[in-house]
């Protein structure tokens, strides 16, 4: 049997992804394990708030500094959240032992199996919404609770998904 070099999980974020007329994205502001896409996923999700807020400013003669503060209003809580979840993720695969596996194996059927815990996990890392997970949740995911055999109706999962409103505020709410 060959032996296999596990990568130690690791997380970054800045304190801040503006300053001044300044702004960074991607890595550089929100470093997760490199394993399930979740860091090209989110500097794509900064790319496009940032882009369509700085097109905004010019398109609007309001190219104030202070208005990049909207990108980071809008990304830090997100980023912060995928960000916690890939560090738990890449510590369930940061230890080789037999048990640990098992359990990890099992935990990630169970989040397959149970369609809220998969709505939650794929709205989450997608970007299209944020559901965090409860104590429910972690004990079905455990095995100490059965999985959830019914799923989510349509508009109560609309409610997750985050809106125009909440993409672009500064459309709504204006810019200096």
């Amino acid at each position: 049997m060959e032996k296999i070099q596990l990568m130690i999980p690791v997380m970054y974020h800045a304190n801040s992804y503006v300053k001044g007329n300044k702004a960074i994205i991607g890595d550089a502001c929100h470093a997760v394990h490199p394993m399930a896409g979740e860091g090209m996923n989110m500097a794509i999700q900064d790319a496009d708030i940032l882009g369509e807020l700085t097109a905004d400013m010019f398109e609007h003669k309001k190219t104030h500094s202070g208005n990049l503060k909207w990108y980071e209003n809008v990304r830090y809580k997100r980023a912060d959240h995928v960000i916690q979840l890939s560090h738990l993720a890449a510590l369930a695969y940061s230890f080789p032992f037999k048990p640990v596996s098992y359990i990890r194996q099992r935990t990630f059927e169970r989040m397959e199996e149970d369609p809220i815990l998969h709505f939650k996990q794929m709205l989450n890392v997608s970007g299209l919404g944020m559901w965090k997970e409860n104590v429910r949740d972690r004990f079905i995911q455990g095995g100490i609770m059965p999985v959830r055999m019914k799923d989510l109706p349509k508009d109560r999962k609309e409610l997750k998904y985050y809106t125009p409103e909440d993409d672009y505020p500064w459309k709504t709410e204006g810019l200096k």
